[in-house]
């Protein structure tokens, strides 16, 4: 798999740091919530898991995902997919879930040749996400758009860095349509982030916190 002559990889936007060959992240919502709320149900169904393989240009070539109150994922192999290079864009077309559906994802470069949009096309659920940069192309921000049958949400996102390029602080403001109803839904969220590190500076524990409250537990596993 490749994506053509730029400076665009996975382990640049992730902040990732010796090449690592694979990195798997395990989540589970603040202890205390979920003690007090989940107590009956099984710690399995309550995880958000994200595992990512790269290959040696720092692309990522497989992924797992498990979202909150599921207790199976899904892999995506990037190998086993159609791949179109151009100058400024890379689609990639994929069926999935063997439900015959076709899957399409578009990202478009900036001129530096880092990613500054990203398309995806599910049947129903289209979405559509900008990145910001800043000089050093690291992403500074984010608006995202995505529309379903009946509601839509677009969130704005702007990131506060440390000096190791992890976020520290981001700023969310959703909005939520309902087919339903003429008023959108607003929320502000601002959530901090407190990080443990390992010996190549990739964080390996991260902490959310959100309105004073852990709300996110984090750990990683990093395999170099």
């Amino acid at each position: 798999m490749c994506f053509g002559q730029n400076k665009y990889n996975d382990w640049f936007d992730l902040n990732l740091k010796g090449k690592p060959k694979s990195v798997k992240e395990v989540s589970l919502t603040s202890l205390t919530d979920f003690v007090t709320r989940e107590l009956n149900a099984s710690l399995n169904s309550n995880l958000l898991i994200e595992e990512y393989y790269f290959d040696t240009i720092g692309l990522i070539s497989k992924k797992f995902s498990k979202s909150y109150n599921g207790t199976t994922g899904y892999w995506l192999d990037y190998s086993k997919i159609d791949i179109l290079n151009f100058q400024d864009s890379i689609i990639l077309i994929d069926s999935v879930s063997n439900r015959h559906i076709e899957w399409r994802e578009r990202k478009y470069l900036d001129k530096n040749g880092f990613l500054k949009r990203r398309f995806s096309e599910i049947p129903m659920f289209p979405e559509t996400i900008i990145y910001q940069r800043d000089e050093f192309n690291r992403i500074i921000q984010v608006d995202s758009k995505s529309y379903h049958i009946d509601a839509g949400v677009k969130i704005k996102t702007i990131n506060e860095l440390n000096a190791n390029g992890d976020i520290v602080s981001e700023k969310s403001h959703i909005e939520r349509s309902f087919a339903h109803s003429d008023k959108s839904s607003i929320e502000d969220k601002i959530t901090t982030y407190q990080y443990v590190y390992d010996t190549k500076n990739n964080w390996i524990i991260r902490i959310s916190i959100t309105d004073d409250s852990i709300s996110k537990i984090t750990q990683r596993e990093i395999k170099y």
